[in-house]
């Protein structure tokens, strides 16, 4: 089972997805096969609800991030609408900002020893995630 956010057009849970698809088009006996379902967070159990009493989905996240980031930026297109981008520029974290975190650049200009605390996403509410790390 592999459970995630499509965030990427390629790589591994990708190639799952599409995998899943195409044993669907091609009625593959379930023993044989890969399923691939799409579960967006508005089909929360507790997305009628102003709070989840358990920190699922619910009215008013679903709200805020529909005002902010917005319904047309691509972290809702992936975290709430469950849509995989099928293009390489439509993907969350470009992979130029990847390219940057993963080099040796000792260039001029570059973030070399710049630490990034927590992630922003104009606004949003992580609800207690502290991501962190540091380009070196």
């Amino acid at each position: 089972m592999a459970i995630g956010k499509p965030i990427r057009p390629v790589g591994h849970f990708a190639l799952l997805s599409d995998q899943g698809d195409r044993d669907a088009l091609e009625n593959r006996p379930s023993q044989v096969s890969c399923k691939h379902f799409v579960v967006p967070s508005t089909m929360s159990r507790h997305a009628h609800l102003a709070r989840s009493p358990v920190g699922l989905a619910d009215k008013v996240w679903l709200e805020a991030v529909g005002r902010e980031p917005g319904e047309n930026s691509p972290w809702y297109r992936s975290h709430v609408l469950a849509q995989r981008p099928k293009l390489a520029s439509r993907t969350l974290i470009p992979q130029e900002w990847l390219n940057l975190a993963l080099s040796d650049a000792t260039s001029a200009g570059s973030l070399r020893g710049v630490s990034l605390r927590g992630v922003s996403l104009r606004g949003v509410s992580l609800r207690g995630v502290r991501p962190s790390f540091k380009l070196t």
